[in-house]
């Protein structure tokens, strides 16, 4: 399990490396939005350690409320976060902290994990007939694979999102329907394509199909585009 968490670290910080080398540039000129947070929920804590003075500072009535917390996380300031840490002191000494961590996953945005898991999806479609050798193939198939793992959770968060509170469970019953037909449907059309065009061109058009759907997601829904909550369904 750790192993498998450190290769998932070291594969997302080099996959981000390209991008903060641009934003270190760019922030020489203009404010950038964060895309790491840690928040320190409480400076309260039940410990003394000599290398930490937190605890010094910690005030129980000084810590946000939950309604605080909801109102600071609204912000389009953590449009961009795709890395968050609750801190302290010690988070565990607040009787919320479930809810605090609520709160940040409701607020925090689900868009870009999704159109990572799209990314991941496309390109390791495109790339496993390019890839040479056993150990190129392992890797592009498990970057797809990582990729089509985190799409059903984001995918399930962002219908939740753009329904009303009373039709959620109709939202995700026809959302389960769709994606299973899905997978369904596609396992014959690309099973047809591989019969008659070969593998290569089979993994080409799955390609293709989930670029054309992430571009149509990213054209047609404007809160997806901003990466930021829809606004309250009428």
């Amino acid at each position: 399990m750790a192993q498998n968490y450190a290769a998932r670290y070291l594969m997302k910080a080099a996959a981000s490396a390209p991008r903060d080398l641009v934003n270190s540039v760019v922030a020489q000129y203009r404010p950038i939005d964060p895309t790491v947070l840690i928040y320190h929920c409480t400076f309260v804590c039940d410990a003394r350690c000599e290398m930490c003075f937190n605890w010094e500072r910690g005030d129980r009535k000084s810590d946000m409320t939950l309604d605080e917390i909801d109102r600071a996380f609204s912000d389009s300031l953590w449009s961009k976060v795709e890395i968050a840490n609750l801190s302290g002191g010690e988070p565990t000494t607040r009787n919320d902290m479930v809810d605090v961590v609520r709160v940040m996953l409701d607020r925090l945005p689900r868009e870009w994990v999704t159109l990572f898991a799209l990314v991941l999806m496309g390109a390791g479609n495109l790339l496993i007939p390019a890839v040479p050798g056993g150990v190129g193939i392992f890797l592009v198939g498990a970057a797809a694979g990582a990729g089509h793992g985190l799409l059903f959770p984001a995918l399930s968060a962002l219908v939740l999102d753009r329904v009303g509170e009373g039709s959620c469970a109709m939202a995700m019953a026809m959302f389960t329907a769709a994606f299973d037909m899905g997978l369904v449907t596609g396992a014959a059309a690309f099973g047809f394509v591989a019969e008659r065009f070969g593998y290569e061109a089979m993994f080409v058009t799955a390609a293709a199909v989930v670029g054309a759907g992430t571009a149509a997601f990213f054209v047609l829904d404007p809160a997806f585009r901003k990466a930021a909550r829809p606004g309250p369904s009428p």
